[in-house]
C-alpha cells in the first residue's frame, strides 16, 4: 500500500510518519500546559484515570451536543485536545503507545490510534467520537475498564 503524503496549509506535503511524530511531539505541551491548565475543571489529582476521562468526558459533552458541533472549524482544535488527552491517559495509565499503523486494513491514509501488546489497537478519534453519539458520560471510562481488566487477564 503506497502511503498518502498528508497536505500541509502551504501545499507542502510530508510522509505520514512525520507527521505523525510531529504531532506526538506537541501532546505533552498541549494536554498539560493547555488541556489541563485551561480547557476542563475539575479535574483530579491523578488526571490521567477512568477519573479523570470521567470529567473531561463530561466537558466534552456539555461543549459539543453532535458529531457535527466538534467537526466545525472553531472547534477543530479542542476536539483535537480531547482526542490527546483520552489516548494520553491509556498511554500514562495503561501502557499503551500511540501508534499510526493500523493493524486492519491500512489504507496509507492519517490514523491515530494507541496500541498495547495484550489487547491490540484502539482508534483514539473514533472512541472519542462515540461519546457524542452514546450520550452516555461514561463511555470512555467503559472501554478504560474493560482494557484495565483484559490487561490484566492476559497478565495472568
Amino acid at each position: 500500500m503506497t502511503e498518502e503524503p498528508i497536505p500541509l496549509p502551504d501545499g507542502e506535503t510530508i510522509s505520514r510518519d512525520e507527521g505523525f511524530q510531529s504531532w506526538l511531539a506537541m501532546n505533552d505541551y498541549l494536554i498539560e500546559c493547555e488541556f489541563l491548565v485551561y480547557d476542563v475543571e475539575g479535574m483530579p489529582e491523578n488526571p490521567y484515570s477512568e477519573q479523570g476521562l470521567r470529567v473531561a468526558e463530561a466537558d466534552f459533552l456539555r461543549r459539543f451536543a453532535s458529531a457535527e458541533d466538534m467537526l466545525t472549524p472553531e472547534n477543530r482544535e479542542m476536539f483535537g485536545k480531547f482526542i490527546r488527552f483520552v489516548g494520553e491517559v491509556f498511554v500514562h495509565a495503561l501502557g499503551f503507545g500511540w501508534t499510526n499503523k493500523p493493524t486492519a486494513f491500512d489504507d496509507g491514509k492519517p490514523y491515530l490510534g494507541i496500541e498495547h501488546p495484550a489487547v491490540g489497537q484502539i482508534d483514539v478519534p473514533r472512541s472519542v467520537t462515540a461519546a457524542v453519539y452514546r450520550r452516555s458520560a461514561d463511555e470512555w471510562g467503559f472501554v478504560f475498564r474493560n482494557m484495565k481488566e483484559d490487561i490484566e487477564a492476559a497478565d495472568r
